[in-house]
C-alpha cells in the first residue's frame, strides 16, 4: 500500500511538472519561434536569454534562427513526449514527439552550411552567420543526424586550429578573429563541454567522450587544487589565470564557485571512472575519489593554514 500511494504521489508531481513545461513549451512556440510562418525554427529576443552574453554571435544583433536555442526545444520536446507516454498520455505524447520531429527536420535542413561544414545561426533573411562558436555542435545530441555531417563536426573538434584545445571546446573558434580570452569570446565553459560530450556520445563516439572529459576535469582540478574553488569559466589555451580572465572588459576573472561548474564536474568524475569500472560495486571508488582527492587535500590546506 506505500510503495502504491508514493508511485501514485510521483505520478501526480510528473503530470504537474509536465503540464508546466508544456505551457513553457507553448509559450516559445508563439513567442520565440517561428511557425506561424513555415518554419519551427527559434530565435532569442535578447543575447541574455541565451546566456552566452557577450558572444560575437549577437555583435550584429538577434534576428537570427538559433541553433542552440533550436536545439535545445527539440530536446525538451523529445523528453515531454517521453513524459507524456509513461503517464499513458499517447495524444500528448504523440504532439510533443512530432513537435519536436519538425524542428529537428528545420535544424538538418536549414541551419547545416555546407561551407563552414557546421550548424550555423542562419539569419531571418536566409544569410549564414559567420560565427563559428561551440553552439554549432548542439546538434550533435540531436537524432538522424548524417554520418557525414558528424564526422566534419567531429574533424573540427580534433581542429588544434579551430575547436581542439588543451581544456576542451572554447567557445568560440580559435579561427576567429574576435577570439580571446573574455568570457563567450574564447574561453572554456564546463557546461558546454559536458553538452557536447554528450553529443558525441549519442554520435557513438565515446573515445572522444572520454579525452575531452579529462581534458575538462584536469583543468578544473589544477586550479581547484591551487585556489581551493571552481570558476565560471577558464583560459582555453590555459595561458591565463582564471582569476584575471576578462568578463565583459574586466579584468575580473569568472565567478568564483559557480554553480554549473560545480554541479557538473562532479557529473563528469563520475562518467570518468564509471567508464572503466562497469562492476556497479567498484563504482563506489568514484565517488571516493572525488571526496579524498579533490575535497580532502583543501580542506586540510585549509585548516593547516588556519
Amino acid at each position: 500500500m506505500v510503495a502504491r500511494t508514493d508511485g501514485l504521489q510521483r505520478c501526480h508531481r510528473l503530470r504537474g511538472a509536465a503540464k508546466s513545461a508544456a505551457l513553457y513549451l507553448q509559450w516559445d512556440l508563439k513567442h520565440r519561434s517561428g511557425a506561424q510562418n513555415g518554419t519551427y525554427l527559434l530565435s532569442w529576443k535578447t543575447k541574455y536569454e541565451s546566456g552566452m552574453d557577450n558572444s560575437p554571435r549577437f555583435d550584429l544583433g538577434v534576428d537570427f534562427w538559433a541553433v542552440d536555442f533550436s536545439t535545445f526545444f527539440a530536446i525538451e520536446c523529445s523528453y515531454l513526449s517521453k513524459i507524456f507516454t509513461l503517464l499513458d498520455d499517447a495524444a500528448s505524447a504523440a504532439h510533443w514527439r512530432r513537435i519536436g520531429f519538425k524542428v529537428t527536420s528545420a535544424i538538418h535542413q536549414v541551419l547545416w552550411d555546407s561551407n563552414a561544414q557546421l550548424y550555423m545561426d542562419t539569419w531571418s533573411n536566409g544569410t549564414v552567420s559567420s560565427v563559428r562558436a561551440e553552439s554549432a555542435f548542439l546538434p550533435l545530441l540531436l537524432d538522424n543526424l548524417p554520418v557525414s555531417r558528424a564526422d566534419a563536426m567531429v574533424a573540427a573538434l580534433q581542429d588544434k586550429t579551430d575547436f581542439f584545445t588543451p581544456t576542451g571546446v572554447p567557445s568560440l573558434s580559435m579561427k576567429s578573429l574576435a577570439f580571446c580570452t573574455d568570457m563567450w569570446r574564447g574561453p572554456m565553459w564546463v557546461n558546454y563541454n559536458w553538452l557536447i560530450s554528450m553529443g558525441l556520445r549519442k554520435q557513438l563516439r565515446e573515445d572522444m567522450v572520454q579525452n575531452l572529459l579529462v581534458r575538462t576535469v584536469d583543468t578544473v582540478k589544477k586550479y581547484y587544487d591551487k585556489y581551493g574553488v571552481v570558476f565560471e569559466f577558464y583560459d582555453s589555451e590555459d595561458r591565463v589565470d582564471p582569476r584575471t580572465l576578462a568578463r565583459k572588459g574586466s579584468r575580473s576573472g569568472g565567478v568564483r564557485d559557480y554553480h554549473w561548474t560545480a554541479a557538473l564536474i562532479y557529473h563528469i568524475i563520475i562518467d570518468i571512472s564509471s567508464h572503466e569500472l562497469h562492476d556497479p560495486h567498484k563504482r563506489l571508488y568514484a565517488h571516493l575519489y572525488v571526496f579524498f582527492v579533490m575535497i580532502m587535500p583543501t580542506s586540510i590546506a585549509n585548516n593547516t593554514e588556519d
